[in-house]
């Protein structure tokens, strides 16, 4: 597939333990949106770019240049603003991508790795255009920040920037089932086996360490999802594995995450310091 642009976004989708923590990678480009899994094992079958599923979209798929995409806690992306333009030059932002888009990467929970079916949701408008040199971020409450922009995808200075921020709400924003965590550490080494109280233990399905992002030119290329193997040997208590080594999870900050039998995600993150 070719790529000539730089103004469109891509994103490491979750690192599964089950899945042997296999790189798989979701880009939003100017021929669509396309997958690929970076699985090196079989010479005469090396990694290609497929189609992903069908966007949920009423006619052809905006391009969102400049657009954000993000992980949440569910593993899935939420894709927010950027521009549907199809010219060489210029940004308008009349031209604004004001629905978000959550993509479901067709994770198998029950089995730890990914195989079943993917699929998009097209989700609320935004009030604010995200154009050049908007940001859009994970909060530890699991809502997204979004915010930034360059008018018109102008150069310059103060005047012709957008100062007004949003946030994104998912489906489990407000929900007062949402497990909570009572305490966890910080430091972490990789590899290490270490708890987490939480008085929801018993029906946590997952647990995940999330990259703290930082983002320029469409690109969050510090956001990472990680799945850990826990146990539950105790009421109240999870036991968890961190990743075992820098290169499926590089050292820094992060978020841990807890999450229940109905996808939903702790009502508050703690950050960790990994490594």
């Amino acid at each position: 597939m070719p790529y000539a642009e730089t103004n469109h976004t891509a994103v490491l989708l979750p690192l599964l333990p089950g899945d042997g923590y296999t790189a798989r990678l979701l880009m939003i480009g100017p021929e669509g949106s396309h997958r690929i899994t970076l699985d090196t094992s079989d010479p005469g079958n090396p990694p290609v770019w497929q189609p992903t599923a069908v966007r949920d979209w009423p006619g052809e798929p905006p391009l969102r240049k400049h657009g954000g995409a993000v992980l949440l806690p569910t593993g899935e992306v939420f894709l927010a603003g950027g521009i549907d333009s199809t010219e060489d030059t210029g940004l308008p932002d009349a031209a604004a991508v004001l629905e978000g888009e959550t993509y479901q990467p067709g994770i198998d929970w029950d089995s730890g790795g990914y195989g079943a079916s993917e699929s998009w949701t097209t989700t609320a408008r935004a009030t604010v255009p995200r154009n050049y040199h908007s940001v859009a971020l994970l909060l530890p409450n699991g809502l997204v920040l979004t915010a930034g922009s360059n008018l018109d995808g102008s150069e310059g200075g103060d005047d012709v920037k957008e100062y007004r921020i949003e946030t994104f709400s998912p489906p489990y924003d407000g929900d007062p089932r949402r497990p909570e965590i009572l305490q966890a550490p910080s430091p972490l080494g990789y590899g290490e086996t270490f708890q987490i109280l939480t008085a929801d233990a018993a029906r946590i399905q997952r647990v995940a360490l999330m990259r703290c992002g930082s983002v320029t030119h469409a690109w969050d290329g510090d956001q990472r999802y990680v799945g850990l193997e826990f146990a539950n040997p105790a009421d109240g208590v999870l036991e968890a594995v961190a990743p075992p080594t820098g290169g499926v999870a590089p050292p820094g900050p992060y978020l841990l995450w807890i999450v229940d039998d109905g996808d939903r995600p702790c009502t508050l993150a703690p950050f960790l310091l990994l490594g």
